[in-house]
């Protein structure tokens, strides 16, 4: 994936960045930031007092605290970025959020602000995509030690099994995870994330596309350009995977 950095954060995304912001070549206008969980969580009573009382409210029911952190994390540091997107045009505080019928996060308001997002995060990392002119979907997982897991072997298709199982064992779980954050991206941007049976969407690694005959998918979108990378952040890898493309 070509991605060149690009300069203007805001002060916040800056604070808690995990890398500089990215804009890949082939879906201009598209910019990807990477945040560390981490350094949100020391900055969460900050993050949170940004948040609308709603969002706090929905936020305190959150038991799990990494999942707290997540969610605070994400609200939060979206706006930042919608706001560096419009160039302060549009302050943090006027944004508004929905949730499509899958739970796909779409901007709510301010109306006349036609821009698409995705988020994704791991233990560690948050990644927020944006855009005026794409649909996103994003997916990002963290590479386990050695790069060893447990196929999860049933949400593939029976071409992608007999592609992981002709690997050595001890590459078969990043293929797994090749295939996998594809998908997630894939399904993302179509909005129905995991309301699908995986099973139903076949990816091509070769050529970094998908297909998927049975899926029920919106009329109003294309099939989307897909692009992988794998990153090193803070001596951990992770792959990183992005779906977008324009409206019909």
């Amino acid at each position: 994936m070509n991605m060149s950095p690009l300069s203007t954060l805001g002060s916040r995304l800056a604070a808690v960045a995990a890398r500089p912001v990215m804009e890949p070549k082939s879906l201009p206008g598209v910019r990807i930031h990477f945040a560390s969980l981490t350094a949100c969580a020391a900055r969460e009573l900050e993050l949170l007092a940004s948040l609308p009382n709603e969002e706090q409210e929905r936020a305190m029911r959150i038991s799990n605290r990494d999942r707290r952190t997540a969610f605070i994390a994400s609200r939060a540091l979206l706006r930042e970025a919608l706001s560096d997107y419009t160039g302060q045009v549009v302050g943090r505080h006027e944004w508004q959020f929905g949730a499509a019928a899958f739970g796909k996060l779409f901007v709510e308001a301010p109306a006349d602000v036609a821009l698409k997002v995705s988020i994704s995060y791991t233990a560690k990392m948050l990644v927020i995509a944006v855009s005026h002119k794409y649909e996103l979907g994003v997916d990002i997982e963290a590479l386990p030690p050695e790069a060893e897991g447990e196929v999860p072997w049933h949400v593939l298709t029976t071409a992608e099994r007999k592609q992981v199982h002709a690997l050595p064992v001890g590459e078969q779980y990043l293929e797994f995870l090749r295939l996998w954050t594809l998908k997630e991206a894939y399904t993302k941007y179509f909005g129905l994330g995991a309301s699908l049976d995986f099973r139903g969407v076949e990816i091509d690694l070769d050529d970094v596309g998908a297909t998927a005959p049975a899926m029920e998918r919106s009329a109003k979108l294309d099939d989307p350009l897909l692009m992988q990378q794998l990153l090193t952040i803070d001596g951990q890898q992770v792959l990183f995977a992005l779906a977008g493309g324009k409206p019909l």
